[in-house]
C-alpha cells in the first residue's frame, strides 16, 4: 500500500490507496474501502495479544506485545509509567496494533492508532477488565502488579484506531 499525494479523498483518512496490477499509478490508485478497514480493527480488537508498535523521534519502530482490553471502540493497556513505550507515546502518540501471539511474532497487518495516557483514576477499570478478559492468568498478574506498586508505579494507556 501506498499514500496518494494529491487529491482530496471524501473521507478524512490519510488518503491511502491500493493498486491494481497493470497501467500508471494514478490510473491504479482505488481507495481502500472503509468496511474492510473498520472489520480489520474489529479483528484485531478480539486478539488476546496485541503488537503495540510504538515510535522513536527519529521513526523507527519499536514493538512491544500487550494485553489490551476492548472498551468500546477503544483498547486499554497497562503498562510501567516509567517504560520507553510510555515515553515515546508522550513523544508521539502515532502507533500500531496489530495481532501477535505470545512471543510477539505478527499474525495481522497493522493497523493505524493513536494512544493516550488515561489519568490514575482510569488504573482500576483496566486491571479490572484484564482480570475479567485474561482469567485466572490475568488475576494473578492484577495480583502481583499491585503488590509490586502497580497501582502508583502504572499508567493505563488508551488505543484508538486512526
Amino acid at each position: 500500500m501506498a499514500s496518494a499525494s494529491n487529491g482530496s479523498h471524501p473521507c478524512r483518512c490519510r488518503k491511502t490507496v491500493r493498486y491494481a496490477p497493470g497501467g500508471s499509478a494514478e490510473a491504479r490508485a482505488q481507495p481502500v474501502d472503509h468496511e474492510l478497514r473498520r472489520e480489520r480493527r474489529e479483528d484485531v480488537y478480539r486478539e488476546k495479544y496485541l503488537l503495540l508498535t510504538t515510535f522513536t523521534k527519529d521513526g523507527r519502530p519499536k514493538p512491544t506485545a500487550v494485553w489490551a482490553v476492548p472498551d468500546g471502540d477503544r483498547l486499554l493497556v497497562i503498562s510501567e509509567a516509567k517504560a520507553w513505550k510510555v515515553k515515546r507515546i508522550r513523544n508521539t502518540p502515532r502507533v500500531t496494533v496489530a495481532k501477535c501471539d505470545m512471543r510477539g511474532n505478527p499474525k495481522s497487518e497493522a493497523v493505524e492508532a493513536t494512544a493516550a495516557i488515561l489519568d490514575k483514576s482510569q488504573l482500576g477499570t483496566v486491571y479490572d477488565g484484564i482480570g475479567k478478559r485474561y482469567g485466572l492468568l490475568g488475576k494473578a498478574f492484577n495480583f502481583f502488579s499491585k503488590l509490586r506498586g502497580g497501582m502508583e508505579n502504572n499508567v493505563a494507556l488508551e488505543l484508538r484506531a486512526a
